[in-house]
């Protein structure tokens, strides 16, 4: 019930009810919309910029974790990229140098990804910026993945076509040496122990006791089995292009033009030789030239028989140390 408001009439000594006009009342009904238009503007701006709703916070949060998981995603793209990257390195310096076959060109192996036409749906949206970016690094990868897949096929085709050339080619460690900690001096210019000045060391030496088996690496004949002052006991092993030297062997258990496999026996480590400074054995590998004749190569490209990938990377930071030679 609406309250009565009353004023009072002097003239008459009496409390008289106020009659409000239709026009005093439309005023009053104005004014009272307007304040509660203002006030529900000022509740509504509050709300809309300074406190988030529930649904607002909940969306929040969502694109806060899609945002960590789309770098977390292109993180790994990226890390398999740099893996696959290592692949197709080891693809054309390694595997294709050794089956004979030419390196895939760059302009092949770098993908070409699809122009505006292929993103269309996705280009001047900033809502699908990072789906866009990760279309294209997912496009990237598919590219390169299939390339050496199929480098791989071929590989795998010329690998089974020379199984004997293969079988003759030294891709092995000539001594038991899984934990690495065997390799000693390596391929290069080295301190020489006895002579004292730098000179050329042309093979790998690995640090082993006296006795210690050591092994062909590849297929082959023996060409040599003989002593010589500086080399100690030496075997020699003729492997069609490749040639493989053992020095400062305390015995040799094979003779000159017996046949052997890789991974046989062929005499056991000492420390013969006027150069020799401790037991150990010093490894050679020889490459056939145009002319006819040898050049010495670095052995530790030749390891990748008995070596995984990451034992592979390992040799070879090993082997940048300048230690000085055993011989």
């Amino acid at each position: 019930m609406a309250k009565i408001k009353y004023y009072y009439d002097q003239d008459s000594c009496t409390y008289k009810e106020i009659s409000l006009t239709k026009k005093s009342l439309f005023l009053k009904l104005i004014k009272s919309a307007s304040f509660i238009l203002c006030l529900t503007t000022i509740i509504t701006y509050a709300r809309e910029n300074y406190f988030d709703s529930k649904k607002v916070v909940l969306l929040k949060k969502e694109n806060n974790n899609l945002k960590t998981r789309y770098e977390l995603v292109m993180q790994d793209m990226s890390n398999i990229e740099n893996r696959l990257n290592e692949l197709q390195k080891q693809d054309d310096q390694v595997y294709r140098v050794i089956l004979g076959s030419d390196p895939i060109p760059n302009q092949i192996r770098t993908p070409s990804i699809g122009g505006i036409e292929h993103y269309k749906d996705l280009i001047d949206k900033d809502k699908n910026k990072l789906i866009l970016k990760v279309s294209q690094k997912a496009d990237k990868l598919r590219h390169k993945l299939n390339i050496q897949s199929k480098s791989y096929d071929k590989l795998l085709t010329l690998a089974n076509k020379k199984t004997n050339q293969l079988a003759c080619f030294p891709s092995i460690q000539p001594v038991e040496n899984k934990d690495l900690r065997r390799i000693s001096s390596s391929f290069g210019m080295r301190p020489h122990p006895t002579l004292k000045i730098l000179k050329m060391h042309n093979g790998q030496d690995f640090a082993v006791l006296s006795g210690t088996p050591i092994y062909a690496t590849a297929d082959g004949i023996v060409k040599k089995a003989y002593y010589s002052r500086t080399g100690g006991n030496t075997i020699e092993i003729r492997h069609g292009r490749f040639m493989t030297r053992y020095c400062h062997l305390r015995s040799m258990k094979v003779k000159p033009g017996q046949r052997v496999r890789r991974g046989q026996n062929i005499g056991k480590s000492g420390a013969t030789g006027t150069h020799c400074s401790g037991p150990h054995l010093h490894y050679e590998i020889l490459e056939k030239k145009s002319n006819g004749g040898y050049k010495y190569v670095n052995p530790i490209h030749y390891f990748l028989g008995d070596l995984t990938t990451a034992q592979y990377a390992k040799v070879k930071k090993l082997v940048k140390r300048n230690l000085m030679s055993m011989d």
